[in-house]
């Protein structure tokens, strides 16, 4: 029983993980006459751009998400009671919100008619742009990095802090020389983890970006709108490469911070007063304060545009949009809670499992399937997506053959080779879950016929 369970868990990764990623390379490499680069050159010579917007995207949101993690992190570290209650659970808040819900709320809030822009301060800005890509990006990215570095911050010893302040050292100087050093692994991390999930989004850019589109958002309009695998499989090689170099840099550091500060005296709350921390301290206060405030604005601007009119100025509350949700939406709604359930049973049973065997019981080649296990999550979601259709699923663009019945099909044969018979399609509709076509058989019209329509539309104009 308990091999056949090793056994499950760990196929359970080759299957879905490293089965379908293998599919995406497989076709990737796909041509007409075989196995060829001419995809990836293809890619190359027309994509470029939308690799540089996502680089250029990922290093700025990477930059400004992991300087306001430290400052927020080390706000809350600051904190007690209440407050600090208040803004871990904001921080949760935007963890489980949807990263489209923020983008819609962005709109409402900074868009060419937006509250704050618009009707408070009367710009007419254009939000479809890079810089709005960065932002939405930033503010969803940013509770993550903020709880790593918060348990980090848990593990600063405190004998140092101590040691530092017998020797009157001000809360500036802790700061800068004792407690932003310790972070260092720790920024690291998010550096590298927010540069990956950036590369991996393209629901923000999709939205927000407009004309602007990363790499990840073209891999989406490729297989959907272009159909083309093979094309679709090489981007996603090409973002997926980056990916998993940067993937092992953050498993690498990851090792590290689980590593500092394992034998101390954990601090816990940080018991220093910012305001008494000089220019370091009040930045300190600023950002965070700012990010607060801005969190605020967006989930108030969510629960208004749900309660209000759209467009409407001033406000014109009503309950219109509520009670469609439950009229015309309540199945999508109901699917969606059981899939969660579904998936956080199933998937939260899944991941004890796993980590016994690879932590408690230290199983061979345990930390190669831990790697894989956490691979998911690193890596774009069009590309799992991709590879899960190649893998499990029939090519939904494939030529499709139409089923009739043997005697049908001698008949409509037979007509068709008659001069001037042809089969035309109608309609496509679909019964009991299968796809059905309307067919006609048709014939060219004799001259006659011509003559008395062009005599019908030419009394039809002259009444």
């Amino acid at each position: 029983g308990d091999n056949a369970l090793k056994v499950f868990l760990f196929g359970s990764i080759l299957v879905f993980v490293v089965y379908p990623l293998g599919c995406i390379l497989w076709w990737s490499l796909q041509g007409t006459d075989g196995l060829t680069f001419a995809n990836y050159a293809s890619v190359w010579a027309n994509n470029r751009a939308a690799f540089g917007r996502s680089i250029f995207v990922g290093v700025c949101t990477s930059l400004l998400c992991t300087l306001i993690s430290v400052a927020f992190s080390l706000f809350i570290a600051t904190q007690r009671g209440w407050r600090r209650g208040l803004m871990l659970a904001l921080l949760l808040l935007i963890m489980v919100s949807p990263p489209f819900v923020s983008s819609l709320a962005y709109i409402r809030l900074y868009g060419r008619r937006g509250w704050i822009t618009y009707q408070l301060l009367h710009l007419n800005l254009n939000p479809y742009n890079r810089w709005g890509v960065i932002l939405m990006e930033t503010v969803s990215f940013v509770p993550l990095n903020t709880l790593l570095l918060s348990g980090l911050l848990a593990k600063n010893d405190r004998s140092v802090i101590d040691s530092a302040r017998d020797l009157g050292a001000r809360t500036g100087n802790i700061l800068t020389d004792i407690v932003l050093p310790s972070l260092k692994p720790g920024i690291l991390v998010c550096l590298l983890l927010t540069f990956v999930r950036s590369l991996a989004d393209y629901g923000t850019s999709a939205i927000i970006g407009g004309r602007y589109r990363t790499l990840a958002t073209v891999i989406y309009v490729q297989y959907v709108g272009g159909g083309d695998m093979r094309l679709a499989s090489a981007m996603n090689m090409c973002l997926f490469l980056p990916s998993i170099l940067l993937f092992f840099l953050y498993r690498r550091q990851m090792g590290k911070m689980g590593a500092a500060g394992s034998s101390r005296d954990r601090v816990g709350r940080l018991d220093l007063r910012l305001s008494r921390g000089g220019v370091v301290g009040w930045l300190i206060i600023g950002v965070s304060l700012l990010y607060g405030l801005v969190m605020v604005a967006q989930y108030t601007a969510i629960v208004l545009s749900a309660i209000t009119r759209t467009g409407s100025m001033p406000l014109v509350f009503t309950t219109q949009y509520v009670e469609q949700v439950f009229t015309y939406n309540v199945s999508s709604l109901v699917r969606s809670i059981e899939y969660s359930l579904v998936v956080a049973l199933v998937g939260s049973l899944f991941a004890i499992l796993f980590a016994y065997y690879v932590e408690r019981r230290r199983v061979k080649l345990g930390a190669l399937f831990d790697g894989l296990a956490t691979l998911p999550y690193m890596i774009p979601g069009t590309c799992f997506g991709i590879g899960f259709i190649l893998a499990f699923n029939h090519d939904p663009l494939r030529p499709r053959k139409l089923l009739l019945h043997k005697a049908e099909i001698v008949k409509l044969f037979s007509r068709t080779r008659e001069k001037g018979f042809t089969l035309i399609p109608l309609k496509v509709y679909f019964k009991h879950g299968r796809a059905k076509l309307e067919l006609a058989l048709a014939s060219g019209k004799h001259n006659y016929d011509k003559r008395a329509d062009l005599q019908a539309k030419a009394a039809k104009r002259e009444d």
